[in-house]
């Protein structure tokens, strides 16, 4: 997104179908009831104004913020969910295009920046990685973008911004999601997350009602949670004090609001949400959370000069799936690229495969001879965000807990599918089968126990 250095606030930037394996892999595993008969999404709509929580009494004006104390305990943010009062200030404040993605690079509260204004700067605009496919972020702050010419230009992809908080929705998403699918570009929608506001349940909501959907047409990217520094810092907007750059709240709370987000998204779109973010964010506001391996990663990173270096990433990720690298060109808003090939990118945007599974289930394969040719595709929705792919000799299974293992074809598969696979009391495997017991025994580690 175009930005100004005097205007920090204002940056971003059961199975829904049973799956048969080869006839000569029994039977596939089992697939979580949770993920069950989720429909294609419908053609996205925006609503004037952002507001799917009901409106309670408004609020009277506060002489004096709210201890921050109190925010963290989740009393106000409840009272702000519901207060019109508050909804209309935080849209003001807000301004015609919100927050963007961004703006945590440019925080003062941030404790070190990623890069030095000046000397990136001087550099953006003027090149592009040396890899991957080419894309753009942009808000209505790019209300008008000429398409065709960022297509000509090279983009392939687009995320437009559609809500922010509880209290925003983009007047220009429709047109820019139309748009930018007019001229042929994968595009998908994002999300500015404030915590502060309400919970990530009802901002996911509010998300999928302004235009976060997902289907798997192949040009549907999925959903966007842009999740960074607090743009409206230390300001008291709405008789609410605003917190600080983690919104006044602790990693435990804001890792549980990040989830709550990505389940409620789950269970709406069939998808878990990207999230974006930068590193040293991220590890100052939720301790460095692991545990999001599932979530693919987009990561913003602004190096000073011409790289492919996109920066380190938050211990929960070994890759990223995007890579925000310029505020200022050569494409209108930000410019990102896709770490990966255009298949790829079609692929990504087919499928709920994540990221952290495609790279293990590929290096687990690349590793080893002893699964076979691939006889299916991965499939995802299992218990825990788990994988599957099918080979000639067994089945690997994934999962963000346990990584990527075999289950061979044999007896140690076969009483494991009697146990319920992953659903059952031994869960996912934590390991190859392994011999050299006595008498030719094997035995493989499961996360429930052990099968000899």
């Amino acid at each position: 997104m175009k930005r100004t250095l005097l205007q920090p606030k204002r940056h971003l930037g059961s199975r829904v179908g049973t799956v048969l394996l080869a006839a000569s892999l029994l039977a596939g595993p089992g697939l979580a009831s949770t993920a069950s008969a989720v429909e294609p999404a419908p053609t996205p709509t925006v609503r004037p104004t952002a507001t799917s929580t009901p409106a309670a009494k408004p609020s009277p004006s506060a002489t004096t913020s709210p201890a921050p104390a109190a925010q963290a305990a989740g009393a106000p943010a409840a009272a702000k969910a519901t207060s019109t009062d508050y909804r209309t200030a935080m849209a003001a404040a807000a301004g015609p295009g919100g927050a963007e993605m961004g703006q945590g690079l440019r925080s003062s509260d941030a404790p070190s920046r990623l890069r030095t204004e000046a000397g990136a700067l001087a550099t953006e605009g003027t090149w592009t990685p040396t890899f991957g496919v080419q894309g753009l972020d942009v808000s209505n702050y790019q209300a008008t973008v000429n398409w065709q010419t960022q297509w000509d230009l090279g983009a392939r992809f687009a995320y437009i911004k559609a809500t922010e908080g509880n209290y925003y929705t983009s007047p220009a998403f429709r047109a820019q999601f139309q748009g930018s699918r007019g001229v042929g570009m994968l595009r998908g929608a994002y999300h500015f997350a404030n915590p502060a506001a309400s919970s990530g349940a009802d901002q996911a909501r509010i998300f999928v009602n302004g235009g976060g959907v997902w289907s798997p047409d192949g040009y549907t990217l999925p959903p966007v949670l842009d999740f960074e520094a607090n743009p409206y810092a230390g300001q008291t907007i709405g008789g609410y004090y605003q917190g600080n750059t983690c919104y006044d709240m602790s990693p435990t709370q804001l890792t549980t609001w990040v989830r709550d987000f990505g389940r409620t998204m789950l269970s709406l779109t069939g998808r878990l949400p990207v999230i974006y973010t930068n590193t040293s964010w991220w590890k100052r506001c939720t301790g460095d959370a692991t545990g999001f391996g599932d979530y693919p990663l987009w990561t913003a990173y602004w190096p000073s000069s011409a790289s492919n270096y996109a920066g380190p990433l938050p211990s929960g990720w070994r890759n990223y799936s995007f890579w925000q690298y310029s505020e200022s060109g050569p494409f209108a808003g930000d410019s990102n690229v896709w770490n990966g090939s255009y298949a790829d990118l079609r692929t990504f945007a087919r499928n709920s495969v994540p990221r952290a599974a495609l790279d293990a289930i590929a290096a687990f394969t690349s590793s080893s001879s002893v699964m076979g040719s691939a006889t299916s595709g991965i499939t995802c929705g299992l218990r825990g965000g788990g994988c599957f792919q099918g080979f000639a000799k067994g089945v690997v299974m994934w999962s963000p807990a346990t990584g990527a293992q075999p289950s061979l074809l044999g007896p140690i598969r076969d009483a494991w599918a009697r146990s319920g696979y992953e659903n059952g009391a031994m869960g996912y495997p934590t390991s190859g089968v392994i011999c050299g017991l006595k008498n030719s025994g094997c035995f493989q580690n499961y996360q429930g126990g052990a099968i000899m």
